[in-house]
């Protein structure tokens, strides 16, 4: 195994899907053969380990690849010229490299922000325009009206009069409520930010295929935050979770679970605006224009913001991970954010920073709908809780009446599936003796016919 050893003096911070280029600068340590676990950088300044076989074929931008250069290449074998990281592989065009000295061959897979965004489930299955997520909503409303008017009327005695249904809009605001009721109840239940955001996202995922009427987010919510802990490795034991609700026991906070894996179309990857906020934070310091606290100042806000707004919002749907977290920081100090801009796009022209900017402001108009002031001044007060209680009475009247007790709902669906008969089996010749012979009996009556050898009979 080769090990190079290279200092980063400079990693610059780059925002999924809209930051062209990374930039990095190697000074050249020296290598040993020692094998030694791959390390990651770790603050402004650390040491990177890049470890790969002797035998592995390594490329330099001269010759191309080259088998076993890893065993022939020194650190001066390369010129000092500054060389683009596309020049070590043409796949990587938006990464680009300017080093002192070269290291050895295939470095690292430096796959972009974006790229790696646009392959994960979060991009793929829940990124929506506005106007095709309320479509999915009006449709989803409809389609639970139908189904339980359906249900109504078949029921024994049916009923005599359909109850009024929620409208689309409605269930939206029972679903902003919801949000609110399960942030509540991880902030009670002590859980890390992530889980917290993470149970608030699935919920929302959940209601888009679903709709409140069919499925009662009060239950729903408990099974959201459980399963939360389970998808970002946080062991929490059930029975302790459970005894933290009234009236819930483990089979309740269970049986809703395999509906949500489903509604949620089994992505349990979430991707968080938490860890791009960081590394922002790390480029402003490393900048230097700004005063310390003025940056932890933004720090700070932007935390809070991100722990609530795009949660009740839905961002998530709308905008990457980086572009929220973009739109949280400029809320909380523009001026950090454009000098970000400014410093990203220098060069390129100012059309392509305005389309991020605009791009930042429509997320940032999205935020400022459900600020983190409205958690306790808005959502808490009696005023809210007064007027979501009509809605409430309107859901308990004209929701699902098959669905509203999910746990007799998951016995009789285990019943059925052990009361389901074997498939009859196609008749063959065997059938004129009394039916086909398993083979177990065939094999006991091989059995006995050669007697006590295990061999068999003798032969002749």
């Amino acid at each position: 195994m080769r090990t190079v050893w290279c200092l980063i003096d400079y990693c610059a911070y780059r925002s999924s899907l809209w930051l062209p280029t990374i930039t990095i600068n190697l000074r050249w340590l020296g290598g040993s053969h020692d094998s030694i676990p791959s390390g990651l950088l770790a603050g402004r300044f650390g040491l990177i380990v890049i470890c790969f076989p002797t035998s592995r074929h390594v490329r330099t931008p001269e010759e191309g690849w080259c088998p076993k250069a890893a065993a022939k290449l020194q650190p001066s074998d390369f010129s000092a010229k500054s060389t683009t990281l596309s020049d070590w592989d043409p796949t990587l065009k938006e990464a680009t490299t300017t080093r002192t000295a070269a290291t050895y061959g295939n470095i690292v897979n430096m796959a972009t922000e974006d790229a790696r965004y646009r392959t994960s489930s979060q991009f793929r299955l829940w990124s929506f325009t506005p106007a095709h997520l309320s479509s999915l909503r009006a449709e989803n409303n409809h389609l639970a009206k139908a189904a339980i008017s359906a249900r109504l009327q078949s029921s024994v005695p049916p009923v005599d009069h359909l109850p009024e249904f929620l409208t689309s809009e409605e269930e939206l605001s029972l679903l902003n409520f919801y949000t609110v009721e399960l942030l509540r109840a991880a902030a009670f239940l002590e859980l890390p930010t992530d889980i917290r955001a993470t149970a608030a996202v699935f919920l929302r995922r959940f209601y888009i295929t679903n709709s409140i009427m069919t499925y009662p987010p009060t239950e729903l919510l408990k099974t959201c935050l459980f399963f939360g802990c389970k998808s970002e490795g946080y062991f929490m034991r059930l029975s302790k979770f459970a005894e933290k609700f009234p009236n819930t026991s483990g089979e309740v906070v269970l049986a809703a679970e395999y509906v949500l894996c489903q509604g949620i179309r089994f992505a349990f990857d979430v991707r968080h605006p938490f860890r791009a906020l960081e590394g922002a934070i790390m480029e402003l310091r490393r900048l230097g224009d700004f005063d310390a606290k003025r940056v932890d100042r933004a720090h700070g806000r932007t935390r809070e913001i991100l722990k609530f707004s795009p949660l009740v919002t839905d961002a998530y749907f709308h905008y990457t991970p980086s572009q929220i977290m973009l739109a949280a920081l400029s809320m909380a100090d523009e001026g950090l954010v454009q000098r970000m801009l400014r410093d990203a796009f220098a060069g390129q022209g100012e059309a392509e920073k305005e389309n991020v900017w605009s791009v930042i402001q429509s997320a940032r108009e999205l935020l400022e709908r459900e600020p983190p002031e409205r958690m306790t001044e808005y959502w808490g007060s009696q005023e809210t809780n007064k007027s979501m209680k009509p809605l409430i009475k309107k859901l308990k009247k004209c929701r699902d009446p098959d669905r509203v007790d999910l746990v007799a709902l998951q016995k009789a669906r285990r019943q059925q599936a052990e009361q389901k008969k074997p498939k009859p089996t196609l008749k063959d010749d065997t059938a004129i003796f009394g039916g086909p012979v398993d083979d177990r009996e065939a094999k006991r009556r091989k059995t006995a016919a050669n007697g006590d050898d295990p061999f068999g009979p003798a032969l002749g």
